[in-house]
């Protein structure tokens, strides 16, 4: 090859044998790439399959939208990812349709037939279709007896062995059974002869056969269009899947039983319903990592737990101490509850609720709420109708000093938690008098009362008064927001001119406090789950995030919109103690802060130099390093220099020390408002919220030496705890047991840093592995746009969720089972799957975006080259191991195990290694057309996979340790040139 020539990939004729292939790939530097692979076009020009989609049409004039979805998925996969499972799994979804009566059969028919036809061809190309034998082993029930109801039409199209299929099966199967649930006999001596039946796999199912897996059973049992008696069944079916898992996890049930007590003996009636059913994730997620929970349990525990919580509720709710009183009503909306909410309850319960604890709550729970209702005395209320029927019968109304008199005694209920300062001006006026002693009423009029409304309220969020505000928060925000818009419509014309503008300021910033106060709120909370943090931020109809909700609640979230977070610490008293946290956090140069009323992200961005030496108080006097952010969130007992650093309360344990212990601070709250600590605290607790969602995630890595542990773990292993270099986990909360942003930084912290898997050497799986997910060249890209995934909380949720769940997808668990793994299922289903998450968020922008766009298809297509790159190297490493015959079972398909490096070369780079079939040619074209050709990068990841690939299959047994180590060491090489992992500056 001459030199500056283009490395172009060898391949051999159709007719040529694999080994000469081998040889010429061998003796020549491989490229992947000879050009750019082009899609297989369906009709019109349309990236769909012509087996399936006849015409764009065709397509459109489907009337149910679930079928329509079905079809068009099914056509825009590459030839090479439709597989039998997947046939059978479309066949099986379009018969539910027939089944739940969405469709006629008349519908489904073209699109089955379809389906059929293609699963027959799929036979013959495997070379399994050539016997009717064969093709009774091959079918699946379902397929089966779609073959026999088109019998006619598939009898024309296969001549030979499948048409007498086909036609004596169709014959004998008038009434559409398929061939497995023949009865005996059938297909005997007095059918003609022919081979004897298949017996059946179990006993003839019910013709509307209940699902086996616990999701889709319990999506039955809760709709209300499924008839009673199959509800019924259903349930009856759900309560033994309960059961048997109990059965099988005897001392785990017991555990989580145990667990659910003590949680319930610890809380409080305002608290219990929603602790028990926060457990809920967490337990479940515990369960998936021990390897209890099949596929057909996933969400039983879950499901267990939310309606246990359900049912403590509606205990809770029917031994009420208003039940039959005149204000029983207003008491219940007080709560956010109703009579016909009740009823509604308490028929969820006889549906959701099957984990019973056996104990009656309301002598268990702790504690009772606090005093949320007197009833009037049986003589109060005589005395209280008998003046007011008196006053009636002459003609008289009462006073409004008797009105209030009422209101205050007899009327008016306790003021829920929400109401902590509200608006004189609003309806809820008339429950001043009696809410006069625990809320403040203020002047909409007056600009410092509305700060004071906003600052207010604020607390009482952050601050215990509100009970589980990570679940509340839309609630609590949407109630402040009445109270403001009911004020605003209320004032008098002249008064509403004057002060229209500073009212939707107020607006904005309390929008603002909420959207960053919510987020940190989750963040506590999530114990490093981004799933967690979505569903209670998008919060869905069931289980898990509803992402439409990032747009649909956009004004109201942090996400997508740094300029509220710029807002907030715009406030005077929160600048105070955001630049205040800041110096004591290590941070230098804070002039950005200053000199400006309102401040932008950008100024934010703009203070990022901080010393490590300054953050831990180094060569400072005791009482001063007595106060930095570090000393308050260390990890309780860590041991540096034989001294015991205690956590002393996270942020909130930092504000109190500045409240009550430094003399500045106090000398500023004083003059600023009037010594009123409340309002100081919640100014102070909203500087940390702003720190915590935006700068902490950097600021965390970089002072817990992470990145050093990740370079150099056998030398930091050997001074850890030994010297002041180690700070440990950082705790911001009490609770604290994750940071979901960590990924941003380093994707590979869960299994690198705390499940300390692919140790040793073996870590330059996981150093590829971060180059893939957090690409350094990511940098370049960010000037273009700089809207890109940082370790902040002002990303766009659905780009967050969706590179987490790409991440957690390749992992396949906290240990990283997944990334050695090439099975079916990975190759046809997950690294699809990646393919369409990173390009949502990072490829696919809005037309404006379009010349940065390209970039970032440029840097999605060295991202996915790095992965397919990093799982390889993983699977020959580990099929390499001693015993690695046997792992080799788990990395790749049982079936596969004579060539399985063959077949990810077949998956990658098309049937006849050409590249233009294969999964490499369905990401360069299609939909998301990853720009491949000319990267050098990406080029290189994918000739390193090629010639692991092709190495590994000249060896099925795994080539030595010796040469597996020295591709580990030339990877190494490799991830020092790429320039490490450095993270993205805060």
């Amino acid at each position: 090859m001459s030199e500056g020539e283009k490395p172009r990939i060898i391949i051999a004729g159709k007719d040529a044998p694999i080994d000469d292939i081998r040889r010429r790939a061998e003796a020549t530097r491989v490229s992947p790439f000879e050009t750019l692979p082009q899609p297989i076009t369906g009709p019109e020009g349309e990236d769909w399959a012509p087996w399936i989609v006849k015409s764009r049409k065709e397509v459109e004039d489907i009337k149910n939208d679930v079928l329509q979805v079905e079809i068009r998925r099914l056509a825009r996969r590459p030839d090479v990812m439709v597989t039998q499972d997947t046939l059978t799994g479309s066949y099986d979804n379009i018969d539910r349709l027939v089944r739940e009566k969405e469709i006629t059969q008349e519908e489904a028919d073209p699109w089955q037939l379809r389906i059929v036809t293609r699963y027959i061809e799929l036979l013959g190309k495997d070379k399994k279709g050539s016997t009717i034998d064969k093709i009774l082993e091959a079918l699946p029930p379902s397929v089966a007896a779609g073959a026999v109801h088109f019998a006619d039409e598939l009898a024309e199209r296969f001549p030979g062995a499948v048409s007498d299929f086909i036609k004596k099966r169709g014959k004998r199967s008038e009434e559409g059974k398929a061939p497995s649930e023949k009865k005996e006999g059938v297909g005997g001596k007095d059918e003609g002869g022919g081979p004897p039946e298949r017996p059946p796999d179990g006993p003839p199912k019910e013709k509307d056969d209940l699902p086996d897996d616990f999701l889709k059973l319990n999506k039955l049992i809760l709709s209300d269009k499924t008839p009673e008696d199959k509800r019924k069944r259903a349930m009856e079916k759900r309560d033994k899947m309960w059961e048997e898992f109990t059965k099988d996890n005897p001392g785990f049930v017991k555990d989580v039983t145990q667990t659910l007590l003590n949680k319930i003996r610890d809380s409080n009636w305002n608290h219990v319903k929603d602790d028990v059913r926060n457990l809920a994730i967490d337990i479940e997620n515990e369960a998936r990592m021990l390897g209890i929970l099949t596929p057909e349990t996933e969400g039983m525990l879950r499901a267990a737990i939310a309606g246990e919580a359900l049912r403590i509720s509606v205990i809770g709710f029917d031994k009420r101490p208003s039940k039959g009183t005149p204000q029983d009503a207003s008491w219940l909306a007080s709560q956010g509850q109703s009579e016909d909410g009740l009823k509604l309850d308490e028929k969820r319960v006889e549906r959701e609720a099957f984990f019973p604890l056996g104990i009656e709550p309301h002598d268990f729970v702790g504690a009772s709420a606090p005093k949320e209702f007197e009833p009037p005395t049986p003589e109060e209320l005589a005395k209280l109708l008998t003046e007011k029927l008196a006053k009636q019968a002459q003609g008289e109304e009462m006073t409004d000093q008797e009105k209030r008199e009422y209101m205050r005694r007899y009327a008016a209920s306790p003021p829920p938690n929400e109401v902590v300062a509200i608006f004189q001006q609003g309806r809820l006026k008339i429950f001043k008098d009696s809410w006069e002693e625990s809320v403040r009423f203020l002047d909409i009029t007056n600009k410092e009362q509305r700060n004071l409304w906003a600052l207010l309220n604020m607390e009482a969020f952050n601050h215990g008064i509100i009970a589980n505000p990570h679940a509340r928060w839309k609630g609590v925000i949407d109630f402040w927001m009445t109270d403001l818009r009911d004020a605003t419509r209320l004032l008098p014309g002249d008064q509403l001119e004057g002060n229209r503008e500073g009212i939707a300021d107020t607006e904005r910033l309390i929008k603002a406090m909420m959207a960053v106060s919510a987020s940190a709120r989750v963040m506590e909370i999530t114990s490093g789950s981004t799933g967690k943090y979505a569903t209670y931020m998008a919060p869905g109809d069931r289980e898990g995030p509803d992402l439409d909700k990032a747009d649909e609640w956009s004004e109201f979230l942090l996400h997508d919109d740094a300029e509220k977070l710029a807002r907030v610490i715009s406030n005077p008293l929160v600048r105070y103690f955001y630049t205040r946290l800041l110096s004591d956090a290590g941070y230098e140069d804070l002039t950005a802060l200053a000199g400006k009323d309102n401040l932008t992200y950008k100024d934010i961005l703009a203070v990022e130099k901080f010393s490590k030496d300054k953050a831990r108080g180094v060569g400072e006097p005791e009482a001063k390093k007595k106060g930095k952010l570090i000393e308050f969130l260390r990890k309780r007992g860590l041991k540096v220099d034989k001294k015991v650093f205690e956590y002393r309360g996270g942020f909130n344990g930092y504000i109190e020390y500045l409240l009550t212990e430094d003399e500045e601070v106090r000398r500023f709250v004083k003059e600023h408002t009037g010594g009123d600590e409340v309002v100081a605290w919640s100014a102070a607790k909203l500087a940390c919220d702003a720190f915590l969602v935006d700068k902490y995630t950097q600021w965390e890595f970089d002072m817990t030496e992470t990145q050093a542990k990740t370079q150099n773990p056998e030398k930091w292993d050997s001074t850890f705890h030994k010297t002041d270099i180690d700070y440990g986990q950082l705790l911001p909360s009490p609770g604290w047991g994750g940071n979901p942003l960590t990924a941003m930084i380093q994707p590979m912290f869960l299994p690198r840093h705390i499940k300390r898997v692919w140790t040793g050497r073996d870590r330059a799986i996981l150093d590829l592995a971060d180059q893939a997910f957090h690409p350094p060249e990511m940098e370049a890209v960010s000037k273009l746009r700089p809207k890109v995934l940082v370790p902040s909380m002002v990303v766009h949720l659905k780009d967050y969720v969706r590179y987490n769940d790409a991440l957690w997808i390749f992992l396949g668990g906290s240990r990283g089972q997944k990334i050695p793994q090439w099975t079916s299922r990975v190759m046809q289903e997950d690294l699809p799957q990646i393919v369409d998450l990173l390009d949502q968020a990072y490829g696919i922008k809005k037309p404006n975006d379009e010349p940065n766009s390209v970039a970032f298809k440029a840097v999605t297509a060295i991202m996915m080259a790095r992965i397919i790159q990093c799982k390889t190297l993983a699977a020959a490493v580990e099929s390499s191991r001693p015993g690695g015959s046997d792992y080799s079972k788990i990395i790749f398909d049982p079936e596969n195990r004579d060539r399985p490096f063959l077949e990810v070369m077949q998956f990658l780079w098309g049937p006849d290694l050409d590249a233009k079939r294969g999964f490499l040619a369905s990401m360069a074209g299609g939909r998301t057309r990853f720009i491949f050709e000319g990267s050098e990068l990406a080029e290189f990841a994918l000739q390193d996979t090629h010639n692991l690939l092709v190495t590994n299959d000249q060896d099925p047994k795994g080539r030595g340790v010796a040469q597996t180590v020295n591709t580990i060491g030339f990877v190494l090489d490799v991830a020092k040139a790429f320039g490490g992992d450095k993270g993205s500056r805060r």
